[in-house]
């Protein structure tokens, strides 16, 4: 039997399946990858790559959850095509891990992870194929089954032979704890089990010192984490350890409701990881965990018949709906509507950020990260950032994404800056022009800004609709801005 779905669940896995459809590679068993050319570094596409490995498991199990004419057969030929590409290596760091996709080559005897190979699809594999085996089994052949069971044991042992996680890696950790502990208890390994249960209780317990994580106020791996604590939820061994898992999620969505935006409808800085600024433009896992609590017409969520970018996370959401999210009743009103100005102050305690502050108005917010000057901006880390509500409807953004020993601070219409080295500005502002930015002012489209900053040798770059804003040498800024 499917898995029994709310009504936004239901309509995000049928949005994402359908979309998934035209995807499938029926001589291959995989579905074809669906690339963003601007991931950059060990994000990028890999030359010659056209299928994925991992998205397919995701397909996989929305196939069973749709459950229409033909499903069952397609998502066996799926699973037995992913099982195909899993590395059965003892001795070797890849053992028990997957390729990323059948195109690449095999890593060599000195492979390097992320270089040759994703450690990661331990989990996120394993993860979706433990609910398999425990909703479905009776749609799946014994044989499959019996194959299933093996590759969740060679992925437990590849991973404790590489010993590369902490519980700092947030959502691989999340992940790891339950497995861990349901592949222990199916399997009657204690030690796998014990493993599990010290995972959850470390994971519990640096989260327990501020109520926050590591990874923190990241729009997609937000998104992981909620579908880890789900998995958490549903099958860990004991009504405690279920518990300690109700309880993150719970306060998890609280914490994310005191951030999030309903009118612009993106989560605000500061992002300790992030992929894109705008929720409405790239998918991000959080924008689909917020469509199954709230709705698509609510959802910070591209239309999935449109362009997208980061598209590839749009084979995520049978995860997230397999294991369902329960937002508070207290944090559930902040999803649908904007409850009105209020700055927030977190003291997270762990790197990169140390205390996050945020100011949301009704048509700006504003995002600033307090690091003790220990971390730059820049990758997927934006020690500062602003949304603002754009004349012609969408959302325009700035942020921060180079200068070392970032110091920031948001307060009301303004953010306090102090980094070393040249400090540069992305600004979304489409329409904009070097013109509108001077070294003290700032007149952009729906926001005007001013700039309290040492000018001399300011420079700005244009790409496509962005402007870049270097401002050499600067050692403090201060932004005010005001909507018009």
């Amino acid at each position: 039997m499917p898995i029994a779905l709310s009504e936004h669940a239901a309509d995000l896995l049928t949005a994402s399946m359908t979309w998934m459809d035209a995807r499938w590679d029926e001589e291959v068993g995989l579905l074809i990858y669906a690339p963003d050319p601007g991931h950059a570094g060990r994000h990028a596409p890999i030359p010659g790559v056209r299928h994925g490995v991992r998205d397919t498991v995701w397909y996989a199990l929305g196939l069973l959850q749709r459950d229409a004419p033909g499903d069952r057969d397609r998502a066996c030929r799926a699973v037995s095509a992913i099982l195909d590409w899993q590395f059965d290596e003892p001795g070797r760091p890849y053992h028990g891990t997957f390729y990323r996709a059948p195109e690449e080559a095999h890593p060599p005897a000195d492979a390097v992870r992320w270089e040759h190979y994703d450690p990661n699809w331990r989990q996120f594999i394993g993860t979706a194929l433990a609910i398999l085996l425990e909703e479905y089994p009776a749609a799946l052949p014994p044989d499959l089954v019996r194959r299933i069971d093996r590759a969740v044991r060679l992925a437990i042992e590849g991973e404790e032979g590489e010993g590369r996680l902490t519980e700092r890696y947030t959502n691989i950790a999340l992940m790891r704890a339950p497995f861990e502990m349901w592949a222990g208890t199916r399997y009657s390994q204690p030690e796998w089990r014990a493993r599990g249960e010290a995972w959850a209780e470390t994971i519990h317990r640096r989260f327990g010192e501020h109520g926050a994580y590591d990874e923190y106020n990241s729009p997609t791996y937000y998104g992981t984490d909620l579908f880890a604590l789900g998995f958490w939820r549903c099958y860990a061994p004991t009504p405690r350890l279920q518990s300690l898992a109700e309880e993150m999620e719970a306060a998890l969505w609280r914490d994310i409701a005191g951030y999030y935006h309903a009118g612009l409808r993106n989560i605000c800085g500061p992002y300790a990881r992030s992929y894109g600024m705008d929720m409405t433009r790239y998918v991000a896992l959080l924008g689909q965990a917020i469509w199954i609590a709230a709705g698509r017409a609510l959802a910070p969520h591209p239309d999935p018949t449109g362009p997208m970018e980061h598209t590839n996370d749009f084979m995520y959401p049978p995860a997230l709906t397999a294991v369902g999210v329960r937002v508070p009743e207290d944090a559930l009103p902040a999803l649908r509507a904007f409850p009105g100005p209020h700055r927030v102050e977190r003291h997270v305690g762990s790197t990169p950020i140390r205390v996050a502050t945020a100011w949301l108005d009704e048509d700006v917010m504003i995002g600033a990260a307090g690091t003790d000057g220990q971390r730059p901006a820049g990758r997927q880390f934006h020690p500062l950032t602003v949304h603002w509500r754009l004349p012609e409807g969408g959302v325009g953004w700035m942020r921060m994404v180079a200068g070392d020993a970032v110091d920031a601070r948001a307060d009301e219409g303004q953010a306090h800056v102090t980094c070393a080295g040249d400090a540069v500005l992305e600004v979304y502002a489409p329409g904009a022009t070097a013109a509108d930015v001077g070294g003290g002012a700032w007149s952009l489209p729906g926001l005007e800004v001013r700039v309290e900053a040492r000018a001399e040798g300011l420079a700005i770059d244009a790409e496509d609709d962005s402007l870049f804003i270097r401002y050499p040498g600067a050692s403090s800024l201060t932004l005010s801005v005001t909507t018009r």
